[in-house]
């Protein structure tokens, strides 16, 4: 895949997560901690879809990784 298309991905995955669990903003902020926690559970998910179905299964929750870790640092900054 082409950078782009992947930080596309990502992009949706943000999109959907602030749909589902609410935006970031002044009235829904969270620590660095609460994301640490979220994408060490994130990151579990990804290595048991992997040990149950390979690889393929492994990147759809990679990419939802990637998205908490985004959006951490859009909270947070880089």
């Amino acid at each position: 895949m082409r950078r782009e298309d992947v930080y596309a991905a990502i992009d949706g995955e943000r999109e959907h997560q602030d749909a589902k669990y609410g935006g970031i903003g002044p009235t829904k902020s969270r620590s660095v901690p609460h994301y640490l926690v979220v994408l060490r559970a994130e990151l579990a998910e990804a290595e048991a879809a992997w040990l149950k179905s390979g690889d393929y299964a492994a990147t759809h929750e990679l990419r939802q990784v990637a998205a908490v870790a985004v959006a951490a640092l859009e909270e947070h900054g880089c």
